[in-house]
Formats: C-alpha cells, structure tokens, sequence
C-alpha cells in the first residue's frame, strides 16, 4: 500500500514536471533536480529492508535513468501534441516503473527493457547535445565513456562476480564504446541516427558479456546478436538521412 502510494504520488509530480512545469529544460531545472533527489530518497526509504548487501541499492537506479531519459527526450521533441503525448505516455511508465520496483532479479525481463529504452534517451541527450553545441570531441568521448560506465555497473550489479571483477567489464567495453563514439563524430548523421547506433553496440556489449559471465554464452547467441543489430544498423543507416 506504502509502495502504491509513493508511486502515484511520484508519478504525479513526474507528469507536473515534464507536461506543466515551464516550457524549456532550464525553466524546469528546479523542478527536475527536485524529482531527481524525491525519487531516490522516497524509494530508499521504502525498500531499503530488501537490501542484503550494499550494491543491492543499485536496482533503485532504473527511476533515475528514466528520468535523465525523459529530459532528453522532452528537450528534441517539439512542442506540440506529439511532445505532450509522449511525455504522457512516459509518466505512464514512470508509474508502472515505481510500481514494479523491487529487487531487479524478480522483475528482470521489464528492467532489461526499461533499462534499454531509458539508455537509448541519455545517448539520445548527448547525441543531440553534440549536434545543436557542438563542445569539444573529448568532452562528447568523456561524457559517452563515464555514462557508459555508470549504465554498465548497472546492468551488471546483480552478477556473482566481485566489485573489481564487475569495474574492469565496465571498464572494457566502456572504453570500446568511447572510441566507437569517437568514431561516429566523423559521421555526417543525424542525432537520432547516432543515438540508435550507439545504443545498438551498448547493447551488444552489454548482452554478450551477461551472457559470459553467466557462463552461457554459445556460437548460437553471438551469431543471433550479431545479426540482430546488423539487421537494425542496416536499416537504420540505410533510411537515414545523410548531411554533407
């Protein structure tokens, strides 16, 4: 009942922020870090018994990922009922995300999926970022590596194997993924088109290495993988756009 109600409630304030709460992401930035510190508080203190260990605090992430996601994506969409729509539709999932939230083994397949979309909505922030400021490479390449790497020990938090274990997997194939970023910069794509390439190799690494460590990883899954995200590059890259 506890759970049901921080959940509406959170839900609610979710919905005010993104849908009435000033027009552009810096008039909502009060409100925004607001929701941020309420979220992680409220659920601490409404899970924290299902904690065993101290990394266990990890599967309360998925609520803040999703946010960091929205603002991304309230930020490229315009305004108009498209926006609002959207954004609705993700209050919606905020909800059912608040009110599913336990520890990430009994919910894994919603949180893998969760976890994926609000991934491709922070690439999607940085990819767009670097198309309307433009910074500096290295600080698209940095920001790309340490969001990675936070994503990461996410998605490997509830594996067996020790912290440092965990670090250097997150460590690698963030590492990979900065210079596949790197790479893309040379790329005259869209940021929706980035944002999708990215998050297709992030999800690759991701997958195969659970699946390493697991100690189930078969010639069969990197193959279906593999030809997975071919399949989704090729499509994507096939019917983007492509600027001089």
């Amino acid at each position: 009942m506890v759970q049901r109600t921080i959940s509406l409630l959170l839900a609610l304030g979710f919905a005010y922020v993104f849908i009435q709460a000033g027009q552009t992401i810096a008039d909502k930035f009060l409100y925004i870090a607001g929701l941020i510190v309420a979220t992680g508080i409220l659920n601490f203190f409404v899970h924290f018994k299902n904690f065993k260990r101290r990394s266990d605090a990890a599967f309360l992430l998925p609520p803040i990922f999703f946010i960091f996601a929205t603002i991304s994506v309230s930020a490229v969409l315009p305004g108009n009922l498209y926006k609002t729509a959207t954004l609705a539709l993700c209050s919606l999932l905020f909800f059912i995300i608040e009110l599913r939230l336990k520890p990430r083994l009994s919910a894994a397949l919603f949180y893998d999926n969760i976890f994926l979309l609000s991934a491709f909505g922070v690439f999607l922030g940085i990819w767009s970022a670097d198309f309307f400021v433009t910074p500096a490479w290295w600080i698209v390449v940095g920001t790309l590596f340490l969001i990675s790497l936070l994503l990461l020990w996410y998605g490997f938090y509830p594996s067996p194997l020790s912290n440092y274990e965990k670090f250097v997997f997150c460590l690698v194939i963030a590492f990979a993924l900065a210079q596949i970023g790197w790479a893309l910069l040379l790329w005259p794509l869209h940021y929706f088109t980035m944002a999708l390439v990215f998050t297709s190799f992030f999800f690759l690494g991701w997958e195969l290495t659970r699946f390493h460590i697991r100690g189930s990883l078969t010639r069969q899954k990197i193959i279906f993988h593999f030809s997975v995200v071919c399949i989704l590059l090729a499509v994507a890259l096939y019917t983007a756009q492509w600027t001089p």
